[in-house]
């Protein structure tokens, strides 16, 4: 009885046992290899990504380059591929990532922050009102003694 090539089908000579070439095995194991492997699935987001989510959201922030970022970790944080060594080191980052968030976009809730919040706009609104075109264009009283 001759067996042949699991491969390509061709009979196999002297002591080769299932493929009649390297070429062949090659290209059965990768054959395999794609089918074994299953269609990756968009893996749904963990609780982590929506708090987060929620929070960016709230902040007005979601459209910044850190905001990717720490949904991104999040992301990594919560997926099965991810090695445990791994998640001490992303966590730290996330935690980094955060807290320079929450710095440099102050939660509303928070009362002084809220009045920062205020004197800024009233800050704005007097330069507004300095420049606009109406006010430049008053003449200026000048007391000659």
């Amino acid at each position: 009885m001759a067996r042949a090539c699991e491969f390509c089908g061709k009979p196999l000579n002297g002591r080769a046992l299932r493929w009649c070439s390297d070429r062949c095995r090659k290209r059965f194991c990768r054959q395999e290899a794609a089918r074994a492997r299953p269609a990756t699935a968009e893996e749904p987001h963990g609780d982590l990504y929506e708090a987060y989510l929620r929070e960016l959201v709230d902040r007005d922030v979601i459209h910044t380059p850190e905001a990717m970022s720490v949904l991104r970790l999040c992301e990594m944080i919560e997926s099965k591929n991810t090695p445990a060594s791994a998640i001490a080191a992303l966590d730290k980052h996330l935690q980094e990532s955060v807290r320079a968030l929450r710095a440099t976009s102050p939660d509303e809730s928070d009362p002084v922050a809220a009045i920062r919040a205020a004197a800024a706009r009233k800050r704005l609104e007097w330069a507004q009102d300095e420049l606009s075109p109406r006010r430049l264009s008053r003449p200026k009283i000048v007391d000659d003694p």
